[in-house]
């Protein structure tokens, strides 16, 4: 696995999710670091065709079984294709939405200022049932840098619900404002893990 978290204890900082620490890794022009909850660990890795996805998810959960996970995907050369990330964004709600027309619910948080990234925009979606008999809710950040296109996706699980769930704010403020922290980095010709140029 390429993916590395490394720990950060700069003084005087307050991260948005208690026990933080930064998850790196290279993901074809970028490096791209971000923040996670310490008791994180990757359970899937894979790039293949241009096509990059990494999987974290709560110490003692699954790539299948898990209450939490964040992913990372990355699409080398997309982004021309897709223009605005707000089509991507789009896209990907109506996964959702298909998947749950009766319990579908979501929201646009707007076009965001990520650090290298051309254009990024922040929405939101839930599912009462998800098809797997829970509800889901995701936090999605897509943002383009260069000809590349990346997604930071927060997810959780919660009891089935025959009606929206509409996310506690309470809960995912501080999970947005970790997402809107990423960051995406030119590669340095020779630098090695843990990419000090990109992890603050």
């Amino acid at each position: 696995m390429r993916f590395l978290a490394v720990l950060v204890g700069l003084l005087g900082a307050v991260p948005a999710v208690a026990d933080e620490i930064t998850a790196a890794t290279r993901a074809y022009g970028r490096i791209v670091a971000f923040p996670m909850p310490a008791d994180f660990v990757a359970v899937y890795e894979a790039e293949e065709d241009g096509s990059y996805l990494l999987e974290l998810v709560p110490s003692g959960e699954g790539v299948e079984d898990w209450s939490q996970m964040i992913t990372l995907s990355a699409a080398e050369g997309l982004a021309p294709r897709i223009g605005d990330p707000l089509d991507m964004a789009s896209m990907i709600g109506g996964g959702f939405r298909d998947a749950c027309p009766e319990t579908f619910w979501g929201s646009d948080e707007g076009a965001q200022e990520v650090d290298g990234a051309d254009a990024a925009h922040l929405v939101a979606f839930s599912c009462g049932d998800s098809g797997g008999g829970q509800a889901e809710t995701a936090l999605i950040l897509v943002a383009l840098s260069g000809d590349d296109l990346f997604t930071l996706q927060w997810a959780a699980r919660g009891p089935r619900s025959s009606a929206q769930v509409l996310p506690d704010t309470g809960d995912w403020r501080p999970r947005g404002e970790a997402l809107l922290r990423l960051r995406l980095c030119p590669v340095i010709e020779g630098e090695e893990p843990p990419y000090p140029s990109c992890v603050e």
